[in-house]
């Protein structure tokens, strides 16, 4: 039992070092932004979403814009 436990507790020391929270920075967005979609114009701007609060399977929603 003592050794399954130390393997658990090393898998979980592996994974604290190999998974991290993401970091982003404004100007990388703005980059992969501007990579996206060239030079248009980016405006802040209201989007409305029509869909309805309930599907029937998450497959197919309809959704207009």
């Amino acid at each position: 039992m003592a050794r399954r436990r130390a393997l658990h507790a090393l898998a979980a020391g592996v994974c604290m070092l190999v998974v991290r929270p993401a970091s982003a920075t404004r100007e990388a967005l703005v980059a992969a932004l501007r990579e996206t979609f060239g030079q248009s114009l980016i405006a802040r701007e209201r989007v409305k979403l029509d869909l309805p609060l309930l599907a029937e399977s998450g497959n197919v929603v309809p959704v207009t814009v």
